[in-house]
């Protein structure tokens, strides 16, 4: 009772040094109160991961003693100390001082050894030490820490197999030899079940866990889908609760990526309807999550597109795009994008929606990721109406400009020929991409546009501070006729001696295509470059000279 009331007036004071000098002190049997005090001042808030009273716990010598009581406790001490060592572990700096005191091998021991409580609190202890830890999860690896993890999964009670399921999605994550290892224990099938068959927490940490499983890996893939993995997500996408919604979407979205035949299962098992409801009903995270599965179920599939529409997609993610939060505006709009492709009438459908204006809103206020999707989608949505791409051609992000001039390189000729000079102006832009297809889109206009239009602002560029700039230009001069060519002439001669080699090959180039009486007027300056430094300027100099 002494000890108990102790440790009272040291969680009221928040004193954590006098918690750990009581844990330290006691004996054998009662050990628990003080471990739980410390969990309690370890507990809040769970958030943050460099919570000073975690720091401050850790620094007074917390985790040895709570690792030994794992090793030589009660059951009672055992799950007291794992929930205490779980919620310190939410510090990413105390998890590398809990596998330092052995404390990932004592976890290991419980989560097969301990009772229900014990198993349960050593498996989500588990969970946070191997969170964005790649040597602890490959310490829980080597500690055996995946077959009592299975089977937690399949034979725990539910806080266990939810807390199981929680610590495999964590460790499998990135991670090809653990998801291999998962799934040689046999831990594909147990999820599934929990997926199906689990409380509402349950349901959405294994279907995390199948998230983690299924990404880029055909061989889980398939063991997902044999096991009635498929239904099972749709399933929870459909009634689930907001995390085990979201968590299935995703699931869903690694399963169906660059595979027709899950892509086909998908919608034939209703999950086209349910991830569109999900887009227009779900919180945050289930509405991003269902956007980014219907872009890859609509990606080179007619049918799939054919379904999303009917289902009231295009409505709905035009609206996640206006009213979303981040990450929902970028995959909705990264779903308009390739339900847009190729299809005239689903283009139609997201103009009739309001989707253009949606879109060009995000190209002008979103984040990276929402501006480049957006973008995308609105180089198919506007392609008649080339002037909101040529609007996009000075736009402050580089993926934005870099989409509208791929877009403008696929008009024709005649069209590219009146916004020639906003093309020529991306010649200086600040990205190389941007710059290099830019010349390769100027490159489609013939020779007199580009005479019309460019040579004033191009040779601008010749003596430009920046070396792509000077190849763009000297490689765009390469596409006027002879007698237009010899005029600037003296201009590319000078580039001759750039420092950049790429640039004074492409000035030796593009100086061989001059008619022979004027390249002779040249000729002393092209065999000066017979003994350039670089080889393929001396080779190009060589084969211009004949």
């Amino acid at each position: 009772m002494q000890n108990a009331a102790a440790v009272v007036r040291a969680v009221a004071d928040s004193d954590a040094v006098a918690l750990v000098a009581l844990l330290q002190a006691c004996a054998i049997g009662v050990r628990t109160p003080a471990a739980t005090g410390i969990a309690i001042l370890a507990n809040a808030p769970p958030g943050e991961a460099t919570n000073p009273m975690r720091e401050s716990l850790a620094a007074a010598g917390a985790v040895p003693p709570l690792v030994a009581m794992l090793r030589d406790g009660t059951a009672e001490e055992q799950a007291a100390a794992a929930e205490a060592l779980w919620k310190l572990a939410r510090n990413t700096a105390n998890r590398k001082t809990i596998a330092a005191a052995g404390g990932i091998e004592a976890l290991v021991k419980l989560t097969r050894k301990g009772d229900a409580a014990g198993k349960s609190k050593g498996a989500i202890a588990l969970w946070n030490v191997a969170c964005s830890d790649a040597a602890n999860k490959a310490r829980i690896t080597a500690a055996g820490g995946i077959a009592p993890l299975v089977a937690l999964v399949r034979d725990g009670d539910a806080e266990g197999k939810a807390n199981a399921a929680g610590a495999l999605r964590i460790l499998a994550r990135g991670d090809d030899a653990i998801s291999a290892a998962i799934r040689a224990a046999g831990g594909i099938a147990p999820l599934v079940t929990l997926v199906r068959d689990g409380d509402a927490a349950g349901k959405a940490n294994a279907a995390g866990a199948l998230w983690s499983l299924a990404f880029s890996d055909a061989a889980n893939k398939a063991g997902i889908t044999a096991a009635g993995g498929i239904e099972a997500l749709v399933a929870l996408v459909r009634d689930g609760d907001a995390a085990g919604k979201a968590n299935a979407a995703v699931a869903l979205q690694n399963l169906a990526a660059a595979d027709d035949a899950n892509k086909a299962a998908i919608r034939a098992a209703g999950g086209i309807d349910a991830l569109v409801t999900l887009v227009r009903d779900g919180d945050a995270a289930g509405k991003a999550n269902a956007a980014g599965a219907l872009r890859i179920m609509a990606a080179a599939d007619d049918a799939n597109k054919a379904a999303i529409r009917a289902a009231g997609g295009i409505e709905a993610l035009v609206v996640l795009v206006r009213n979303g939060d981040a990450d929902g505006k970028a995959n909705a709009a990264g779903a308009l994008w390739d339900l847009a492709a190729g299809d005239d009438g689903i283009t139609a459908a997201i103009r009739d929606a309001g989707g253009i204006e949606a879109l060009v809103t995000l190209v002008r206020d979103g984040d990276a990721a929402g501006r480049s999707n957006a973008a995308g989608a609105l180089c198919i949505l506007a392609a008649d109406d080339v002037a909101k791409i040529v609007a996009m051609l000075d736009h402050p992000d580089l993926h934005v400009r870099l989409a509208a001039v791929s877009t403008l390189g696929q008009l024709d000729a005649a069209t590219l020929d009146q916004h020639a000079p906003a093309l020529v102006a991306r010649l200086a832009d600040s990205d190389e991409n941007v710059r290099r297809v830019a010349v390769s889109t100027l490159c489609k206009l013939d020779a007199v546009a580009i005479a019309q239009h460019a040579p004033a602002i191009i040779i601008a560029r010749l003596s430009h501070s920046d070396s792509d700039v000077r190849w763009a230009a000297v490689s765009t001069l390469g596409q006027l006729d002879a007698a237009t060519l010899a005029q600037h002439a003296p201009a590319l001669v000078a580039r001759l001696q750039d420092s950049d080699w790429s640039v004074r090959a492409a000035a030796v180039s593009t100086l061989g295509q001059l008619d022979t009486a004027t390249l002779a007027q040249h000729a002393p300056a092209l065999v000066a470059r017979l003994e350039d430094s670089d080889s393929d300027v001396r080779w190009k100099a060589v084969s211009t000279l004949g």
